[in-house]
């Protein structure tokens, strides 16, 4: 089983959304479900790894980006996000991603400002 963090702090997203990392919104259900699809997903195409797997809370991140309204996060939607420091293969992990609804963290903040 990977090691998964749960984080919460201003500090501790501000660092995620500086390193662009992968995110999936909406990870319901088991969280291990999803990592272990998307790492079997990765090593299927040669990507790599995941590493530094950290999940957290809409609440935080509209609490931290003041977000409101219609660009405002559900609360209890949850956000499974990795480091890209382990994936190989960048250039084409860029396009192949999508397929699997994985987008920078910093796209989905900055999309929602």
């Amino acid at each position: 089983m990977s090691e998964v963090s749960t984080l919460t702090t201003e500090e501790q997203l501000k660092e995620i959304y500086m390193k662009s990392q992968s995110t999936i919104v909406g990870a319901g259900g088991p969280i291990q479900e999803w990592i272990d699809g998307i790492s079997e997903w990765m090593k299927e195409n040669d990507f790599g790894e995941m590493s530094g797997i950290v999940v957290f809370k809409g609440k935080d991140v509209n609490r931290i980006w003041n977000l409101e309204g219609n660009n405002r996060f559900q609360d209890d939607v949850t956000f499974l996000s990795w480091s890209n420091d382990k994936i190989k293969n960048m250039n084409r992990y860029c396009i192949e991603r999508f397929k699997m609804g994985i987008r920078w963290f910093d796209d989905i903040i900055d999309n929602s400002l």
